[in-house]
């Protein structure tokens, strides 16, 4: 088994340093295909709502294909800003009308923007804007970022930033940031009791495990970064975070972002289809998969920062290095592999058979 991820974890690394040409893209307003995700589900609220599992890669393709959603998510990632300062006195969550989204080709990447300034702030000097970027060529990795720009003359010093997503169903907690199986061990039940402890262990990424729908990480932020992101509370499928009160200086330009994954590579490489698994203990295979990825999340570095302008302040995660560097993977060594292959794959036939009857009940 060890060496079967192995070789599925080798393949999604190699497929990753494939860039395919530049191409330009237009966006009819459906469904589209990506990489390795096919049927693509963008709604009006800026938010991808599910994903179908495809067998090759492409760039982006429209009509979208016909198949079988994953149920990967609900709402991949979405997020809310509150400031009565800038006119959103209540927290109120982004979106961008249909008519106002671009999506074009950034190398292998595909680029979903909004092409105006957000409507919800009452201070037409604060000038707000949403962009998603999905990584190619296999399209694994979603982040969202958003800009808030103060061109007013005063710092506005009350915005909180509210990123949330919710996946496909109600299942576990696989693996965590800052693992300490004294604290919280795995798989554990998604509630606010343990979004207490993930907390208490400066967690900033979990990955999802499921007996039906494929697992998917969520990373909401970094322990250096200037402004701290936390679960405000964890409902089930639903993870509602919440940053710690920020400013934004006069004439400053700051951003927001989160992350979500999944691993489509691997999903086909163990015959998922249909929200079934070919085998027993593929869920285990899938959800040690993404978590020995998840590490990636550990330093916004490599392809994390691809896109932002350099020197840019992300508030939940840091200052964008130069782009300039050397782009580089997240390392998956063997520390990584002990946690969450040697001890996930080998507890997880038990844990997960106990997880696996109380999400069929």
């Amino acid at each position: 088994m060890r060496t079967k991820l192995l070789a599925i974890i080798a393949g999604s690394a190699i497929a990753l340093t494939a860039a395919p040409p530049a191409v330009a893209a237009t966006w009819d307003g459906n469904a589209f295909d990506f990489g390795l995700g096919k049927n693509w589900d963008l709604a009006s609220n800026f938010i991808i709502q599910d994903v179908g599992l495809g067998s090759t890669s492409v760039d982006f393709t429209q009509p979208a294909s016909n198949g079988d959603r994953t149920n990967v998510w609900d709402y991949a990632l979405q997020f809310g800003v509150r400031s009565a300062t800038a006119g959103i006195a209540e927290r109120t969550y982004y979106d961008c009308p249909l008519a106002n989204i671009d999506i074009s080709m950034d190398a292998d990447d595909l680029v979903i923007s909004c092409g105006a300034d957000w409507d919800a702030p009452g201070n037409s000097d604060i000038k707000i804007r949403g962009n998603m970027r999905i990584f190619g060529p296999d399209g694994d990795l979603i982040r969202y970022t958003l800009e808030i720009k103060n061109d007013s003359n005063s710092a506005i010093t009350d915005f909180t930033g509210y990123p949330y997503g919710e996946w496909g169903s109600d299942a576990a907690i696989w693996a965590y940031q800052n693992y300490d199986s004294d604290v919280l061990a795995v798989p554990a039940l998604e509630d606010d009791a343990n979004a207490a402890l993930l907390n208490s262990l400066d967690s900033n990424w979990v990955v999802n495990y499921s007996t039906v729908h494929p697992p998917s990480s969520i990373a909401w932020g970094h322990n250096s970064a200037s402004v701290d992101t936390f679960l405000g509370f964890l409902d089930g499928a639903e993870y509602y975070l919440e940053t710690d009160t920020f400013t934004v200086g006069a004439g400053e330009t700051v951003y927001l972002a989160a992350f979500a994954s999944w691993d489509p590579a691997n999903l086909n490489a163990i015959s998922y289809q249909g929200e079934e698994y070919a085998s027993a203990g593929d869920e285990d295979l899938a959800a040690a998969a993404v978590a020995s990825t998840a590490v990636e999340f550990d330093s916004f570095s490599g392809r994390l920062t691809r896109g932002l302008p350099a020197g840019a302040n992300v508030l939940n995660w840091g200052i964008v290095p130069d782009q300039d560097e050397d782009e580089k993977l997240a390392v998956t060594g063997a520390d990584n592999w002990s946690i969450w292959a040697g001890l996930g794959l080998l507890v997880a036939g038990v844990a997960g058979r106990a997880i696996r009857r109380r999400v069929r009940a």
